[in-house]
């Protein structure tokens, strides 16, 4: 009705009263939320253009043709993701030289950009992070040039460039850089990075190929790079029990993905944790938050044994897939002490039951189950699980019926406790990696329950 309770017009609003609607309508990371709101009237018009609006936006999901035109008229815009849309170089060149203040640019998986449209990126005297992973063309010549030209830059991803081969201009500089992603980059001297006298003092986040990589070289990572945070190694198949060990000095690592790391025995990896732990920065906050060890076929139930051993409160992403040797006792204890789970990821694990799955009903913020080629894996308890997260006992839909075996009854009445109920249930997979939601027929729900008692 364009009218307050106190009878004020809207056309009369305070800029600051329009913003505390605004913020009900959309984020400021999508603003096509905020654009009905300013056919209402002249003043809800130049409020959805307020500058604070528009510094920070993501484009990825916009249900909308060319995201971008939106931005004429916004100098102010400092983070601008435009990730895996398709956009032209000369529409990129253009806009780049309109958003001068430009911090963060995304602009990875964008398949029809070329590495020409980077040319108005080197203006960029602010630019402080880029991502252009699968940017196949992108050479050698022209991240130097991005290096030599944005002094700011301090964050690059390069995943999957496949042409990058020299790391010169990441040595000229390296207390610079505080993320470095190389995944994928399979011609690139990660060896040179890490032989050079060099230290990346202030590197957090690293990922590389890890293919070329012998151990010795991989055991200089922690005094190359002594505050990583965040390490990935993709293809650690040199990786050994003694390489494994020198990584227990970075003490303010919390996420590590280490795979195909084949040769480290169940002993090796459980040492890994306990000396870790001990290592662990005091100010570190506790415990992991992101683990990977996929095929790295000898991390047994000592490993998960070993890694229980601590409350892992931060941990929201777990994956386990292919170490076919691990079995219920040891994952159960691990997810247990992993109540805040997100991601769970255990495609391949030959051994695992329901059993070893239990605690997965426990955790109020569990988005995905992967259980692709688990033999052993019951479709009955993973459907069981569908229906306990698809809402509390008896809201219909796919939800279980308000009469329950009583353990069925203490394990939704415990997670929905925590859960909030507007969560959308987690994506779930079955041994054919098919999602449960695509089924076209599942058991009762009478029948899951008793199962699952």
């Amino acid at each position: 009705h364009h009218h307050s309770h106190h009878g004020v017009m809207v056309e009369e609003w305070p800029d600051l009263l329009h913003l505390q609607v605004l913020r009900h309508l959309g984020s400021p990371q999508e603003v096509w939320g905020y654009l009905p709101y300013g056919s209402l009237c002249r003043s809800c018009r130049s409020a959805t253009q307020l500058p604070c609006l528009w510094r920070h936006l993501d484009f990825t999901d916009a249900p909308l043709e060319e995201p971008w035109r939106l931005l004429s008229g916004h100098p102010e815009v400092i983070q601008l993701v435009l990730r895996g849309l398709s956009i032209e170089d000369s529409t990129l060149q253009e806009l780049l030289l309109r958003l001068p203040r430009l911090q963060v640019l995304d602009v990875g998986r964008c398949g029809d950009l070329t590495p020409n449209a980077l040319t108005s990126a080197c203006s960029l005297t602010q630019l402080q992070s880029l991502s252009l992973d699968g940017m196949a063309a992108l050479e050698d010549s022209q991240v130097q040039d991005l290096c030599e030209s944005c002094l700011s830059l301090n964050h690059l991803d390069l995943r999957f460039c496949e042409r990058l081969a020299d790391v010169s201009c990441f040595l000229k500089s390296a207390d610079r850089w505080q993320s470095l992603q190389f995944d994928g980059c399979f011609r690139l001297d990660a060896t040179r990075l890490l032989e050079c006298a060099n230290v990346f003092s202030s590197l957090e986040e690293l990922s590389l190929d890890g293919e070329m990589l012998e151990a010795p070289v991989l055991a200089l990572l922690p005094k190359r790079c002594p505050r990583l945070r965040t390490l990935l190694v993709s293809f650690a198949a040199e990786l050994d029990g003694e390489a494994l060990s020198a990584l227990t000095t970075l003490s303010q690592l919390d996420a590590l993905t280490l795979k195909k790391a084949q040769k480290p025995p169940d002993d090796a990896w459980a040492s890994f944790f306990l000396q870790q732990q001990r290592c662990r920065a005091p100010e570190a906050d506790l415990g992991w938050r992101i683990l990977n060890f996929c095929e790295c076929e000898l991390f047994c139930d000592g490993a998960a044994n070993t890694l229980a051993l601590v409350p892992q409160v931060r941990l929201v992403e777990l994956d386990l897939s292919w170490c076919w040797n691990l079995g219920d006792r040891g994952l159960a204890a691990l997810l247990n002490v992993a109540p805040g789970l997100q991601r769970l990821r255990l495609a391949g694990m030959k051994s695992l039951s329901a059993h070893g799955l239990v605690p997965c009903s426990r955790m109020a913020n569990l988005e995905e189950l992967d259980c692709t080629a688990c033999n052993s894996v019951s479709d009955s308890f993973l459907e069981f699980l569908l229906r306990l997260f698809a809402g509390p006992l008896g809201s219909a839909g796919d939800a279980l019926p308000g009469l329950v075996p009583l353990a069925v009854r203490h394990a939704s009445e415990t997670l929905w406790a925590k859960r909030k109920i507007w969560a959308p249930r987690p994506e779930i997979r079955n041994y054919y990696a098919q999602r449960l939601e695509d089924w076209s027929q599942l058991r009762a729900a009478n029948e899951v329950a008793n199962f699952a008692e």
